[in-house]
């Protein structure tokens, strides 16, 4: 049906968006870490050149640890503040490329959301079977005076035989009558008709979403300089290790 099939091409373009996104970022990261080697590398070459390392006539290196330990506090801030500026610079240049994909993917995941509470259930699911449809119009006039035996029996038949428009119009004129003279529970009859495929739907959308929201979040991790907790314990550990 054509808003499933729609549901399937939004739910395909946000998974490809997605992952060209997180490409995007990994890529820039990639481009941050390399600034952070060459600029510890000749953080390094500074330590040495300044005198904090000694080396003696044996070829052993004697270091003032307490010196050291100071002078690695204050390149390490110095790294932080270039790692940042180089972080804005790039947000700034790739700025227009990611606001274009997160737009995108914001504009289908609203169109997902519409979709999804417009049907919240089995029985909104199936009632919108052959909606349009010369075959759906005229059963629908068919069943509309029909009685609570007759309706009850095409509904049957419709679960039977798997026509799901007979099945759409059996529960569109039984949700037109008071919930008293219905002959059967519509959800109940449309859960068993279309219940898991509804589910499942609902599932795809809600990953679809899901994944938006991370989409959102590594985006502002990288806009802000956020890193994961795996990466600060390593850098936390490395810096302990070089003092």
């Amino acid at each position: 049906m054509a808003d499933y099939v729609d549901t399937q091409a939004d739910i395909a373009a946000i998974d490809e968006t997605a992952a060209a996104f997180a490409r995007k970022i990994t890529k820039l990261e990639e481009l941050i870490e390399g600034k952070r080697t060459a600029l510890n590398q000749t953080r390094a070459r500074d330590i040495d050149r300044a005198g904090l390392v000694e080396t003696r006539a044996d070829g052993t290196k004697v270091i003032d640890k307490d010196r050291r330990k100071s002078e690695l506090d204050f390149i390490e801030r110095g790294i932080v503040q270039e790692l940042n500026e180089f972080r804005r610079t790039l947000a700034e240049s790739s700025g227009q490329e990611r606001e274009a994909m997160l737009r995108k993917l914001h504009e289908r995941g609203q169109r997902l959301g519409q979709l999804a509470e417009t049907f919240p259930n089995a029985t909104s699911w199936l009632a919108r079977a052959g909606l349009g449809s010369t075959e759906r119009a005229n059963l629908q006039a068919t069943l509309a005076g029909a009685g609570k035996a007759e309706l009850l029996s095409m509904a049957q038949q419709a679960q039977i035989s798997g026509n799901r428009i007979l099945a759409a119009a059996a529960v569109t004129a039984n949700e037109r009558l008071t919930r008293r003279d219905r002959p059967f529970v519509s959800i109940e009859y449309a859960s068993r008709l279309v219940g898991d495929e509804h589910g499942q739907w609902l599932e795809a959308i809600a990953g679809a979403r899901d994944k938006l929201n991370r989409v959102r979040d590594l985006d502002n991790l990288f806009t802000k300089g956020g890193e994961s907790p795996t990466t600060k314990i390593e850098r936390g550990l490395a810096k302990r290790k070089a003092a």
